[in-house]
């Protein structure tokens, strides 16, 4: 707490005019440092706050000594915690994203289709093609997409889009194809399933099980995944990062 303390004496020494707004009768909850085991936790029913920030915690004595704030708060008894900002990011998917189709910005089925024909036109190595960020909600006809409309593109090899939630999934006959030959167990589930079928439902129902199909991971993918994030971080100006297992 030694921190706090030596900002409230130093803001004691200066004229309360220059404080934004006085934050009073709250239920108020923090840790002191250091973190881990050893932070202690601190209450307070007072808080100042200068251009935004907070700049000191106290009780009574905080709340009389700056009473002529310009602005005052009555919390009514409300509580008031640190704010938890999680910053961290998945570094493969974002490389992955870079190094496939984009649907984020479809607005149809044709129109989604289409970008898959472009880029398997300009990437013809690849034997998967992937993508991601389709969402039917946001076309106009709100319906699921069949593996019919992908065949007519792109029927030689396997087409997998997730969804935009990654919770389903958009494949060819394809794709299909491989994940029953992959999975045995899918065609014991869905006896009837058939590679033809123009059904609407045809190329969805697999949603996570058609990752099971997918090529796994190699080092040599992993390292060009991270290329291409690594980029993007350095153009918008974000040159520290680290790695977490």
């Amino acid at each position: 707490m030694r921190r706090i303390t030596c900002l409230v004496i130093s803001l004691g020494l200066s004229a309360s005019a220059i404080a934004d707004t006085l934050y009073t009768n709250m239920k108020g909850y923090t840790l002191t440092s250091p973190a881990g085991e050893n932070a202690v936790l601190q209450q307070f029913s007072t808080m100042l706050v200068e251009n935004g920030k907070v700049q000191a915690i106290g009780g009574e004595t905080l709340a009389q000594r700056f009473a002529d704030t310009d602005s005052t708060v009555d919390m009514n008894g409300k509580t008031v915690l640190p704010g938890l900002t999680d910053a961290h990011g998945h570094i493969q998917s974002l490389g992955n994203s870079l190094l496939q189709v984009d649907l984020r910005d479809t607005e149809s089925v044709s129109d989604a289709v289409q970008k898959v024909r472009s880029y398997a036109k300009e990437q013809q190595e690849i034997e998967w093609i992937t993508g991601r960020g389709w969402n039917q909600e946001q076309w106009k006809k709100k319906v699921f997409p069949s593996a019919a409309n992908l065949d007519e593109v792109v029927s030689d090899r396997p087409v997998w889009l997730m969804r935009v939630d990654a919770h389903a999934g958009w494949a060819n006959s394809e794709a299909l194809r491989r994940a029953i030959m992959q999975c045995s167990w899918l065609k014991t589930l869905f006896p009837n399933l058939r590679f033809n079928s123009n059904g609407p439902h045809m190329s969805w129902l697999f949603s996570t099980w058609l990752n099971l199909a997918l090529p796994a991971s190699t080092t040599q993918a992993l390292i060009l995944t991270k290329f291409p994030f690594t980029k993007v971080c350095i153009t918008k100006g974000v040159c520290r990062f680290g790695f977490t297992a």
